[in-house]
């Protein structure tokens, strides 16, 4: 069983607490004696950010937030709301607003041309470069615009129905809850009157577009028993008058004497009354079977007919909206001084890195050159000792046969000296 309380040898690449908190406080003294960095940045972006929230002129939102509930809460209900949503958010609605014609004076015009009017005297800047300062329109229907009319059109269609980030205005965005079923639909002008307007406008054609689109088969059914009915009703009126009519006549003529009645006549006038009594009854059941339908149908209709409710909307005076130029010089200097940290650490970091891959490089080729260096020295000495020993073994065999053969005659020498 092994011992917990046994001590494992660290690994190289693990750090200990002690050396973090050395490393942290290495990285702290080097951002700190950088700290006027750190005010350049955060000074400069601020001021950046003040002068330009600044320059911002102030606009005039308008909003409207309606409930569209179905009697029927049935699964499919969020799919409903996408739908009207989407058919809101159509560029179909956004040019009946433009094209729509409002009170002005001296005489009616279009909306798109007191939209044009409102930018041009406060916002001209948020306008396309392409539209002609002063441009107005002249003609109310597409087919008659001219060709730089539908130019113009199309830009600002694009401005309104396209939402742009930032402190651009001028478009009119939907929002959507499908839990709770809320549509919320804005606009910001920098004209009040104008915003209320479009916001008036909207509210219609939403009510009027959600009305006529979820109730399309139901009121065409609705609408065709009704004329129906009020055919059936119509005839009933006309068969009542006849038959009352030829009752009247018949009482008077029965009034006369009796020499002046004639039997033929009497029964044919009794006869033509008896068959309008009959029509009279056929067209009076048919009408109550027929107004029965109606009422089944004007059910069926409300039963899909959705539930909408105004929850709020924007009420004249309009408060306008100007971003704070203060609280944008907070927020451009925190972003400076996060962008500072950030450069400064990096740097930091990088150099470290550098520092280590430098440290690493060195060692491995100190460890490379030692390596290198020695298996040379041991294999040219290998090879030095076996040529060595190839040349002298001969050469010293070839000496001892030498010396065997000399001996002789030394010794022979020395014996005739003696």
């Amino acid at each position: 069983m092994s011992n917990p309380n046994k001590n494992y040898a660290r690994k190289p690449d693990e750090i200990s607490i002690r050396a973090l908190l050395l490393k942290a406080w290495e990285y702290f003294l080097f951002v700190l004696k950088r700290w006027y960095l750190i005010g350049i940045l955060t000074t400069s972006l601020g001021i950046l950010q003040y002068r330009k929230i600044s320059k911002v002129k102030p606009t005039y939102p308008a909003n409207v937030q309606l409930s569209v509930l179905p009697h029927k809460i049935e699964k499919e209900f969020k799919t409903l709301i996408q739908i009207y949503t989407r058919l809101l958010n159509s560029k179909m609605l956004m040019r009946e607003l433009l094209l729509e014609k409002i009170d002005s004076i001296p005489t009616d015009s279009l909306l798109i041309n007191r939209y044009l009017q409102v930018y041009y005297d406060h916002k001209p800047e948020d306008l396309d470069p392409d539209i002609p300062i002063g441009f107005l329109f002249e003609h109310d229907t597409i087919p008659d615009f001219t060709l730089q009319e539908s130019k113009v059109f199309k830009l600002i269609l694009d401005k309104v129905s396209t939402p742009v980030g930032g402190h651009a205005d001028g478009f009119v965005s939907f929002g959507i809850d499908e839990k709770l079923g809320v549509i919320a639909i804005s606009t910001s002008t920098p004209d009040p009157e104008l915003s209320l307007i479009i916001i008036d406008f909207l509210l219609g054609k939403t009510i009027e577009r959600i009305d006529r689109n979820t109730l399309f088969s139901p009121q065409v059914a609705y609408e065709e028993m009704a004329a129906e009915t009020d055919s059936l009703a119509d005839n009933y009126r006309r068969l009542y008058y006849d038959l009352n009519k030829s009752r009247d006549t018949y009482e008077r003529y029965l009034k006369q004497p009796d020499s002046l009645i004639s039997e033929p006549y009497r029964k044919s006038m009794h006869n033509k009354i008896l068959k309008l009594e009959v029509e009279a009854e056929i067209n009076k059941t048919g009408y109550l079977a027929s107004l029965e339908q109606l009422k089944g149908a004007k059910i069926d209709m409300d039963n899909e007919t959705v539930l909408m409710q105004l929850i709020d909307k924007t009420l004249p005076p309009i408060d306008y909206y100007k971003p704070s130029a203060k609280m944008a010089a907070v927020k451009g200097g925190i972003g400076g001084f996060a962008l500072a940290l950030f450069l400064i650490v990096s740097f930091k970091l990088f150099k470290d890195v550098l520092r280590e891959v430098d440290e690493d490089g060195d060692q491995e080729e100190k460890e490379s050159e030692k390596k290198e260096e020695t298996p040379p020295v041991v294999w040219y000495r290998q090879i030095w000792l076996k040529l060595r020993g190839l040349v002298t073994r001969p050469i010293s065999f070839v000496r001892a046969k030498l010396a065997e053969i000399k001996l002789p005659r030394l010794r022979k020498g020395k014996d005739s000296e003696d």
